[in-house]
């Protein structure tokens, strides 16, 4: 499964998971919501009614590739008033923490195993 491929398994269940708690927009097709110049994958918004518009929860969706290739796009994003989710492979949960931290990143962490090509699961801080 190309990185592509376990990136958008992951939204899909995120999505499926929170729908029913909070507006959820996949911000990695169609129209793209800027935030703090960055683009997250998903945003989580307070339930209805609009226009409300405020955010809760920004998550970007790491496929572990190269970490330390994003850590200046979750600098921007950690800087917002929202709460900012890196999600990551369980195995490069403590690599994604220390990378994180040694570049004063505010954000929480999710984690996701993979069964072969199919999502075990997701836990979150």
């Amino acid at each position: 499964m190309t990185a592509q491929e376990t990136k958008i398994k992951i939204i899909a269940s995120i999505l499926e998971k929170f729908k029913t708690r909070f507006r959820v927009f996949d911000n990695t097709a169609g129209d793209k919501r800027v935030v703090a110049e960055q683009f997250p994958d998903i945003i989580f918004l307070q339930p209805e009614p609009p226009p409300n518009n405020n955010i809760l929860f920004v998550m970007k969706i790491e496929t572990g590739e190269n970490l330390l290739d994003s850590v200046a796009e979750w600098k921007g994003l950690g800087n917002i008033p929202s709460v900012l989710y890196i999600v990551v492979p369980a195995s490069k949960l403590d690599e994604a923490k220390k990378l994180a931290n040694a570049a004063g990143v505010r954000a929480k962490f999710a984690w996701y195993e993979l069964s072969g090509e199919n999502l075990k699961q997701i836990q979150y801080e």
